[in-house]
């Protein structure tokens, strides 16, 4: 199992970007062997996602907390 490093979560905790915005959807993909490593967050609604092995709701996302990592 691989730990999400502290240091990491305190550089986004302060990143303020301005994105620019389509009226079209994009599809990001990520290909890789360790799913759990990877974390999507939101920066405009601070929600978290977590990769999974399979799809769900959110596709192979998990919604979590954003107390959950620590």
């Amino acid at each position: 199992m691989r730990k999400i490093k502290k240091e990491f979560l305190n550089q986004i905790k302060d990143l303020k970007s301005e994105v620019e915005e389509f009226d079209f959807p994009v599809d990001l993909t990520v290909h890789t062997k360790a799913p759990g490593k990877w974390l999507l967050i939101d920066m405009e609604t601070g929600q978290r996602y977590i990769g999974l092995d399979k799809p769900n709701q959110y596709g192979k996302w998990l919604r979590i907390d954003n107390n959950a990592i620590e």
